[in-house]
């Protein structure tokens, strides 16, 4: 195997300050690549022209095609590659300059078939770090950008080319069953685009979980079909009695229906949540997961808006009646999301105590849990909209 590597860099209109951090990094490192194959889908020319001028327009193939996702343009590029090894990044990833030389060494070394990007996240504002906070932390992750492999894996697995978000995750999780793979112990990689607004960090992760709800359902049918059976029971189940002639008198009457039920979803809780912990891990991804932990919290919520009611019978006297229950409860969960998503996440993505304190938190746990509430509707929307798009035949 020779050290010839093909860089594949796909763009759409794309900030041209970060492009260049790119390309500029790429011309530093300690082995050259043979070429760098440019895949841009741009409406505009600003890409075009760019190149046409860089520091490395000597080892540039430029291809110029109709507006796609990034999936169908890094296939384009690795089609269009004239070596054995392939190198991935984007117009927002920066490498260290050993990131080349280091890769193929690793791939050599570790026998593997492919080197995942490890990749630290950077900021350039106090909201971006406030984000950065919230999601990644300040420490490096799993990323396609920065991966190098075997040009046979891209030819036998190629990236999903109608995803907007989510394809990289989608291929890396394709590759991991079917190759040898390895994850450096260090970052190689840095990328700084985080949002720089709260309305386009909601747009971001509503759109990220969008697609990846998408492909969770396209992918895991038997995991539509379970969230689709908790839904159906949730909704029946509670009025099962109601449905009945002759309430209690009726054969199939069940005393204590919505509590059985209620606490045969806790014990299937608990059950998925072992298995994600000890046998599963990705488990707790899973569409019929998030579907059982919203039941949950919709059940509870329910119970506690009732308690007084049905508990305590609106009795003020007794001991289980609880004045304002509702707005404690509420409360509490924003507080206990709040903590866990400002102090709790951060520190274990290790971020410093002295930046967190003494009020920072707060705000990295209320961006949190926008990223929470924007994430749930769009994951659901999407495994919807994927069930839908799978049912309808194939022309």
């Amino acid at each position: 195997m020779t050290d010839n590597v093909s860089i594949v860099i796909p763009c759409r209109d794309d900030n041209i300050k970060n492009f260049s951090a790119t390309l500029d990094a790429i011309n530093s490192q300690a082995l050259m690549p043979s070429e760098i194959i440019i895949v841009d889908s741009s409406k505009s020319n600003q890409i075009m022209d760019f190149v046409s001028e860089c520091s490395v327009k000597n080892l540039i193939l430029y291809k110029r095609i109709k507006p796609a996702f990034a999936g169908f343009s890094t296939n384009i590029g690795v089609e269009m590659s004239n070596h054995e090894l392939i190198a991935l990044l984007d117009t927002k990833t920066v490498p260290s300059i050993s990131w080349l030389k280091d890769y193929v060494e690793i791939l050599k070394k570790e026998e593997v078939s492919i080197v995942f990007g490890n990749t630290i996240f950077e900021y350039s504002s106090p909201f971006q770090r406030a984000v950065r906070a919230a999601s990644y932390g300040a420490v490096p992750h799993e990323t396609v950008p920065g991966t190098l492999f075997h040009k046979a894996i891209a030819t036998k697995i190629k990236f999903k080319e109608n995803l907007r978000a989510g394809y990289d995750i989608d291929w890396r999780e394709r590759v991991k069953d079917s190759f040898r793979w390895h994850l450096p112990d260090k970052e190689y990689i840095s990328y700084g685009d985080f949002p720089n607004s709260i309305f386009s960090l909601i747009k971001k992760y509503f759109v990220y979980s969008f697609y990846t709800g998408l492909i969770s359902s396209q992918k895991k049918l038997k995991d539509i079909y379970f969230s689709i059976i908790l839904i159906v029971t949730a909704l029946i189940i509670p009025r099962w009695n109601l449905m009945l002639d002759g309430w209690d008198q009726n054969s199939l009457y069940i005393p204590d229906i919505t509590k059985k039920y209620f606490l045969s979803l806790v014990i299937l809780f608990l059950i998925t949540s072992l298995i994600s912990l000890f046998v599963q891990s990705n488990l707790k991804n899973s569409l019929g997961y998030k579907t059982l932990k919203f039941l949950l919290f919709i059940f509870i919520f329910y119970s506690v808006f009732r308690w007084n009611a049905e508990i305590a019978l609106w009795a003020e006297d007794t001991a289980l009646y609880i004045p304002h229950i509702t707005k404690i409860f509420v409360i509490t969960i924003i507080s206990i999301s709040i903590i866990l998503r400002g102090i709790i996440r951060p520190i274990h993505n290790k971020e410093h105590m002295r930046y967190l304190l003494p009020l920072t938190w707060l705000k990295i746990g209320l961006l949190g849990v926008i990223m929470d509430l924007a994430k749930a509707p769009g994951f659901i929307f999407g495994s919807i909209v994927g069930r839908l798009s799978r049912s309808k035949p194939q022309t």
